[in-house]
């Protein structure tokens, strides 16, 4: 019976190291490697993507988002991203919420209809000038 048991044993853990090996099952990835992560907004507010940057929570590195909604910040595959506020707008509030860092992704700034998202973007747009 003790031999049975040992043979199931190293049966199901060579099953396992073939499927991690074999890629066809997916750990969780703990790596910290390095990545340039190419994040694209989908923006709902109605403030322009230059209201924005993506910051990294580790570093506190950011990046801004070009024309078409992009933004490439150095990473890694360890750390979150976030959506921010660009540092210019000291006054205005927004939390976005932390993803982790992936080469692809997309991070969505989401403005609700409460009176406290509404009072958010009226001084976003004060503070833009675009009364």
């Amino acid at each position: 019976m003790k031999k049975i048991k040992i043979i199931l044993f190293l049966i199901g853990i060579t099953c396992v190291g073939v499927a991690y090996w074999g890629g066809s099952v997916n750990f969780p990835n703990t790596s910290s490697d390095p990545i340039i992560a190419e994040v694209r907004l989908k923006n709902n507010c109605s403030v322009p993507d230059s209201s924005f940057v993506v910051q990294d929570t580790k570093t506190r590195r950011t990046a801004r988002f070009s024309g078409g909604g992009v933004a490439r910040l150095e990473s890694k595959t360890n750390h979150n991203l976030v959506l921010q506020l660009s540092g210019r707008f000291d006054a205005v509030e927004f939390n976005g919420t932390p993803q982790r860092a992936k080469a692809q992704m997309v991070l969505t700034a989401a403005c609700d209809s409460s009176e406290k998202a509404a009072e958010t973007l009226r001084s976003l747009r004060k503070a833009l000038g675009d009364n």
